[in-house]
């Protein structure tokens, strides 16, 4: 299975708890680079309102393939986040340089 299809099937098992889990995350790992979610939003060129949303489970939760490209942004940042933690609580928490 390619990493798009992989992603994608993640997608597909969403739920309430999940989406709450993915937003909790989400605001751990943006708070690591201590930004508010406007500058975070900008720096990971999400669209600012979609990014409340993601962070606070209001409507929906961010795509997986969203998050591998926010993991992207953090590794430039010397912070590394493994998608299987922050989508399924699997593996190693986040860590910094």
């Amino acid at each position: 299975m390619d990493k798009m299809a992989a992603l994608t099937n993640l997608d597909k098992q969403k739920n309430t708890d999940n989406q709450k889990t993915r937003a909790k995350r989400l605001k751990q790992v943006r708070r690591l680079l201590n930004m508010d979610r406007e500058e975070f939003a900008e720096y990971c060129h999400f669209n600012t309102v979609t990014y409340k949303d993601w962070e606070t489970a209001r409507r929906n939760t961010i795509p997986a393939a969203k998050a591998d490209e926010l993991f992207d942004y953090l590794k430039k940042e010397g912070i590394f986040v493994s998608l299987e933690w922050f989508l399924k609580g699997v593996g190693p928490e986040q860590n910094s340089r």
